[in-house]
């Protein structure tokens, strides 16, 4: 079998750009990987912190705890009875949800197109990057979608629960 120069080029060719692809790879591992240890290192020496600040105060547990709970039960008597607000939620859930599933099937009819669809001329299978861009608007939907179909079932299941007693005179 005899190789042309021009396949042999090509090849070599290959193999440099597929070796710069590598290696460009390995350095963004091992920066990621540093920038790993880092971030985990620091978030280790706060948490350390916030425990002892915690154990220093007597019952700081329980009063976060408190808090936490007492901000949620102001935001259920803020808008248990408020009709607008309720709608409006539900409304914003069902746009984010419908967004996502929008979005999710047109970033799965280009993942499936990726030889056909181009970006800047070039094909999207050539830029993974450009894939995982285009995936970032479905994520913040779907955040968007939990978040306000959340708040709303809260609401309304608090409200399913509160009686109102009237007096009749």
């Amino acid at each position: 079998m005899q190789i042309d120069l021009s396949s042999a080029l090509a090849f070599l060719d290959r193999i440099w750009n597929a070796g710069a692809d590598g290696i460009i790879g390995t350095v963004a591992v091992a920066i990621a990987t540093l920038a790993w240890r880092k971030l985990k290192s620091v978030s280790l020496s706060s948490s350390t912190w916030v425990i002892a600040r915690f154990r220093r105060r007597a019952g700081s547990k329980q009063s976060l705890a408190r808090g936490v709970r007492l901000r949620e039960l102001r935001f259920l008597r803020t808008y248990r009875f408020d009709e607008a607000w309720i709608a409006r939620e539900v409304s914003r859930g069902h746009t984010s949800q419908i967004i996502f599933l929008l979005w999710f099937g047109f970033w799965i009819l280009a993942a499936g197109l990726k030889n056909v669809v181009t970006v800047s001329d070039h094909p999207l299978s050539a830029s993974p990057v450009a894939m995982l861009l285009g995936a970032c608007p479905m994520y913040v939907f779907e955040v968007l979608w939990i978040y306000h179909s959340s708040a709303a079932s809260k609401v309304i299941k608090h409200r399913q629960k509160v009686k109102i007693w009237r007096y009749h005179r």
